[in-house]
């Protein structure tokens, strides 16, 4: 059986104008003067080297069985690259983008899709039957093209991964049990707003340099200074609170997750996360050494997937230790009572002023409320210390609403603003069950400035 395929007169004129051979870059310039897609570029081209005269007309295309198989036949075209790759497939079957990508077999935990096509054409040919005469038949000829990209994990999944693969070869072997001290006192441990991971130089802020190794040495010799001073009392429990922006970003595009604003920062979010993994660790075990642990995360507004991933990762890496305890719990504010005394935390990013606040503590503890005497919220977020004492709704008693300063140091975008009045520095207090907060511990935190 013949098979003949009517050409159509503009493609026939630009075939007939590049000559008998239509390979490559005249392909390519067969799709650029008609507009038509690579597929039937590739179908007209393909045809039209099999042409034979039909007493000269150069319209007609005659193709035995095998030439017709070889034109229509199902094709797969892969073009892979360093940091990109292009699959196509033409078929007279549809094909679906998950089709393809198994005919082509791509490694998905390797390659991500990035945007795809998928096309369909007909082309009109004639079958000549045994008598001679022409029966016109419509075939569909498909296309589907994937543009592919490397499947790179996040930073912050390949440090959580590197964290978790490590977990089981790091975790501490069975720690000595310090003589604990049972008495009416606690400490609660402040390292607010640290912002691990923020870049400040000091030719632009005046206010000294951070970067990650900056702040390993100052995060760690702040809670030490503040354990040295709690260390002369007999202290029986230690709150160490987590989060309040531990980091400064959780991303690859170093902007806050919900304002999306830009921030000076270490580009190396695995490297931040990891720095600061190790540095919380080192914290909570020197605090462990005076007296149990209860690690209370609080979610910041620059970290509040992070510094949640980061509970879990240091409340695994104490799992097998009765003495340090972690409540992650979703809970964006949190509070504990200790005897007289009841006291909440919260990042406070919204913007609500402390007097809603306030009421607060009474709307979600109303049993530690009416249980207690003194009462006091610890803020962060605004990276200064402030004091103010709110009368709540109805009550008689008063709430303290503590602004804890920040632990980080100003970046450029700090400065250009001025919002620099703030003095870096590390907080704990000192409790009584009795008299509530019984006095305060700061560490001045002072940043190199070459």
């Amino acid at each position: 059986m013949q098979i003949i395929i009517d050409i159509p007169e503009h493609i026939k004129d630009i075939l007939l104008a590049f000559g008998s051979k239509m390979k490559g870059n005249k392909r390519d310039a067969l799709m650029a003067k008609t507009g038509m897609t690579q597929s039937m570029a590739r179908f007209y081209c393909h045809a039209w080297n099999h042409r034979v005269q039909d007493e000269g007309d150069t319209s007609i295309v005659k193709l035995n069985d095998q030439q017709l198989e070889e034109v229509l036949k199902d094709s797969l075209k892969k073009d892979f690259g360093s940091s990109k790759a292009t699959v196509e497939y033409n078929s007279l079957t549809n094909v679906t983008l998950e089709q393809l990508l198994e005919i082509a077999e791509i490694d998905l935990n390797k390659w991500a899709v990035e945007r795809f096509i998928t096309n369909s054409w007909q082309v009109t040919m004639k079958l000549r039957d045994i008598s001679g005469k022409d029966i016109p038949v419509t075939k569909t000829n498909y296309q589907v093209k994937a543009w592919l990209k490397p499947k790179v994990p996040e930073p912050f999944e390949i440090a959580l991964e590197r964290l978790l693969d490590k977990l089981p070869s790091i975790s501490p072997k069975k720690l000595p049990i310090p003589k604990y001290l049972k008495s009416d006192y606690a400490v609660e441990i402040c390292p607010f707003d640290m912002h691990y991971g923020k870049l400040a130089c000091h030719i632009e802020t005046h206010q000294g340099n951070m970067d990650i190794h900056i702040c390993d040495k100052i995060f760690i010799d702040a809670i030490a200074r503040n354990l040295n001073h709690a260390k002369h009392y007999p202290i029986s429990k230690i709150y160490y609170i987590l989060g309040n922006d531990l980091m400064h970003v959780e991303n690859i595009w170093a902007q806050t997750p919900l304002g999306k604003n830009r921030l000076d920062t270490d580009d190396r979010l695995s490297k931040v996360i990891e720095h600061c993994e190790v540095a919380t660790v080192k914290a909570i075990m020197m605090c462990r050494e005076i007296a149990p642990v209860e690690v209370i995360w609080i979610p910041g507004n620059h970290d509040p997937h992070a510094s949640y991933w980061m509970s879990r990762v240091i409340a695994s890496y104490f799992k097998d230790d009765e003495h340090i305890v972690v409540d992650n719990s979703p809970a964006p504010q949190k509070a504990r009572a200790w005897g007289n005394l009841l006291v909440g935390w919260a990042h406070n990013s919204s913007g609500r002023v402390a007097a809603p606040l306030v009421n607060l503590l009474a709307q979600y503890f109303p049993k530690e409320w009416g249980e207690s005497k003194y009462r006091e919220w610890h803020t962060g977020h605004k990276h200064k210390k402030n004091e103010t004492k709110f009368m709540p709704v109805d009550t008689v008693g008063g709430v303290l609403v503590r602004q804890i300063p920040a632990m980080s140091t100003v970046d450029y975008w700090h400065t250009e603003n001025v919002f620099t009045d703030a003095v870096p520095a590390c907080e704990s207090f000192l409790w009584h069950k009795n008299d509530g907060v019984e006095g305060h511990f700061t560490a001045n935190v002072e940043y190199p400035t070459d």
